[in-house]
């Protein structure tokens, strides 16, 4: 209830299990809390492919190096042991903030209360957590302040390229430089107070995940630099899960729509990019149970259809068409010809 001095805003929490272990959530959409202390502001966080464009960076930039010292007459006694017309190589490593969220204090340190019940006593325990709540769309755009500002010292105080999404902090770099500087931006967030998860730390490598999408850049040292993007198969899994458990209810609520959508952007976005979650925009404003359209194609004995389904809210009606895909994407997609 919200009465001004000595009232109280009731938040329902219940329990996630993840990677072993049980993380509390703080249900604020249940109780409108979400819907009144929101806002119009998108977060805007780093694309998974962004390991791949702060590497392009780094090549983009050695080659005009390399150019400007045979242009003034300087290769054979500067260049040190960089190959002409190749990038060095290129590793990634990432840190996660331990417990981001519990980490910040909110304003009204004493006023953030959790009552549990305990099962021998039968009586309600409560416990002050002077932190972020878990499930508020407040916290989250607060917390986001956080990383943005912090990787904005380690770009311009230590010159390490830092990248964060929410609680994961990303360096990338040349494998004389990386290291270096994934120590430096650690060593920051500990004078500062938050510290990063000696646990969940990931060195400097050549394959490195991010987002679930696979970056490899072993062929950036080559006379064809490519960084080559793929989806974990985790990630694929996890999402197949999703769409047969959507398929066999024959109905989408907001809840799994919201969880295909998370799942499924991060599998579309490094193959298609932006024009692949196109087809995805549909899926957060489900606002109650709908029925499932599988695809566009209203004859189900043939393979390879490319097909499309339109919404017009004003009409009310779903438009749908749909064509045999052409070979070459058969082929890269998988299917059988």
């Amino acid at each position: 209830m919200l009465g001004g001095p000595g009232s109280y805003r009731a938040i329902r929490r219940f329990g996630v299990e993840q990677k072993g272990s049980i993380r509390p959530v703080d249900n604020c959409t249940e109780n409108g809390l979400n819907l009144v202390t929101g806002s119009r502001d998108k977060v805007t966080l780093i694309r998974p492919d962004s390991p791949a464009r702060v590497c392009a960076c780094y090549a983009r930039e050695q080659i005009e190096w390399q150019e400007d010292l045979l242009r003034r007459g300087r290769w054979e006694a500067d260049h040190g042991t960089a190959v002409q017309g190749v990038p060095d190589p290129y590793i990634h490593g990432n840190d996660d903030v331990k417990k981001a969220f519990r980490r910040i204090p909110n304003a009204a340190v004493g006023l953030m209360v959790v009552a549990v019940l305990n099962p021998d006593t039968m009586r309600a325990e409560f416990f002050i957590l002077p932190s972020f709540v878990f499930g508020s769309i407040s916290a989250v755009m607060s917390w986001n302040r956080i990383p943005a500002a912090y990787t904005h010292f380690a770009r311009r105080v230590l010159a390490v390229p830092s990248t964060a999404y929410v609680d994961d902090f990303q360096v990338g770099g040349p494998v004389y430089d990386q290291v270096s500087s994934q120590a430096a931006q650690s060593e920051l967030l500990d004078v500062i107070g938050l510290g990063f998860d000696a646990a969940k730390h990931e060195s400097g490598v050549q394959v490195s995940v991010n987002l679930g999408v696979e970056s490899d850049f072993r062929l950036v040292h080559s006379e064809m630099p490519a960084v080559l993007l793929g989806v974990t198969d985790e990630r694929k899994t996890k999402l197949a899960a999703v769409v047969t458990e959507i398929l066999r209810a024959g109905v989408i609520t907001h809840a799994t729509a919201l969880r295909l959508y998370g799942k499924a952007r991060w599998t579309v976005c490094p193959v298609f990019g932006k024009v692949g979650l196109g087809v995805l925009h549909r899926l957060p404003s489900v606002s109650s149970t709908e029925s499932v359209d599988s695809d566009a194609s209203e004859d189900d004995t043939l393979l390879g259809e490319l097909g499309v389904v339109v919404w017009c809210p004003v009409r009310r009606r779903a438009f749908a068409a749909g064509s045999r895909a052409p070979p070459e994407l058969l082929v890269l997609t998988g299917w059988s010809i």
